[in-house]
């Protein structure tokens, strides 16, 4: 088999671990306290002390391996074609393995990257990898861009959900590791790249899990996926000397990163829910501040100092319903959760079977919720009762 395809069979495997591993990432991520960025030390004890985390973190990091030795083997931009496919990845993750989960929209993104992946492996007979070394300083104003836009998305409020804005950050500084990591493969100087590997992926990895925190997978890692592929593709054209093929096989390849960068886009940006259903935040809320996440705060009755104050993806419309030391509630997207009442830790997060604006009844071992906001053509508005130890499962229905 040739080198290239064995290359691109190695970028593959590693799109489905890391995207997986992302996901695993995000769940263990959204059940630790707040993270926060004025905080690393003590954000990164958190998330090293969290076993689910570690392991999640073990399998992204296999995955990157695998990355690695594809660039080795594989032109830069074609890696980076199929790692987009990762977005789909990501959202059979969120529908739990079920695709009649999924928006409309959302299916035929899927069906978009699949068919990339089918017109690029047809548009790869007789490819060649370039032998051009990119010159330094394109190098250097390339990799301070990308990570001058970073800073800026993590400094600066957007119009952009910020669970939205740090995953763009975060993809801007994994593109800054995956273009070090390609360089490293020169030898001889170019081994200097390992310094800006380490610190991009490194800060990459941090403002991932704190876009985690703020809103969904498919939102944070989505984002940051699409961003990371599409800057190395461009920089393996404009650096590294990477050309499109002649002929018909030029038209295939063109039409597979169309759809690969259309299927990613569809499946990154979330379908907002109808205005008229989510009303809008009061001008003391959270939610009104750019890039803001509501919150559900614990604050002591005695002193009103805040004791914890924990994001959650949507606004939880359910109140409170505490019993035995945990507090439940849901919110607007179609979630229950159930927090720790002293440490405002998530202890579980599990899909409704529609969006819901109402609170929570305990009876005995039951947790009974009621959701009846249907958000997408595909849910069922239903009254869901939760048993200890029960096995059941919900209808096919979009959860969040």
């Amino acid at each position: 088999m040739p080198p290239v395809w064995i290359g691109l069979t190695l970028a593959f495997a590693s799109t489905l671990v890391t995207n997986t591993a992302y996901s695993l990432e995000h769940d263990a991520a959204a059940r630790l306290p707040p993270l926060s960025p004025r905080r690393p030390f003590r954000s990164v004890q958190v998330l090293l002390r969290d076993r689910r985390w570690l392991v999640a973190f073990g399998a992204e990091s296999a995955g990157w391996l695998m990355y690695v030795a594809a660039l080795r083997l594989a032109p830069l931009a074609l890696v980076q074609a199929v790692a987009a496919s990762g977005v789909a990845v990501l959202a059979f993750r969120t529908a739990r393995g079920h695709p009649s989960r999924l928006a409309r929209r959302e299916q035929v993104a899927v069906v978009l990257a699949v068919a990339g992946l089918v017109l690029l492996a047809l548009s790869l007979v007789d490819t060649v990898e370039s032998d051009q070394h990119p010159t330094a300083i394109g190098i250097i104003i390339w990799l301070a861009a990308c990570g001058a836009g970073a800073a800026l998305l993590i400094a600066i409020p957007t119009r952009f959900g910020r669970a939205a804005s740090l995953g763009l950050a975060a993809g801007l500084l994994f593109a800054d590791g995956d273009i070090s990591a390609k360089l490293i493969g020169y030898g001889g100087v170019w081994l200097l790249a390992l310094i800006t590997l380490i610190v991009a992926y490194a800060i990459g990895t941090s403002v991932l899990q704190w876009a985690y925190q703020r809103g969904d997978a498919l939102t944070a890692a989505g984002t940051a996926t699409m961003v990371t592929n599409a800057v190395p593709i461009a920089a393996g054209f404009v650096l590294f000397g990477e050309s499109l093929p002649h002929g018909g096989r030029a038209v295939l390849q063109v039409a597979a990163f169309a759809c690969l960068v259309v299927g990613a886009v569809a499946l990154g940006h979330q379908q907002p829910p109808p205005a008229a259903a989510d009303p809008a935040p009061r001008a003391d809320s959270p939610e009104a501040g750019p890039g803001a996440l509501p919150p559900m705060v614990a604050v002591n009755q005695d002193t009103g100092a805040v004791e914890w104050d924990t994001p959650l993806p949507s606004s939880p419309y359910g109140a409170a319903t505490v019993t035995n030391d945990v507090v439940f509630t849901t919110t607007f997207r179609g979630d229950l959760f159930a927090l720790n009442t002293g440490t405002g830790k998530i202890l579980l997060k599990t899909p409704l079977s529609a969006g819901s604006n109402a609170p929570v009844a305990v009876d005995g071992d039951y947790v009974i919720a009621g959701a009846g906001v249907s958000l997408v053509p595909s849910q069922q508005r239903m009254i869901i009762a939760y048993k200890l130890g029960a096995t059941g499962k919900l209808p096919e229905t979009v959860g969040s």
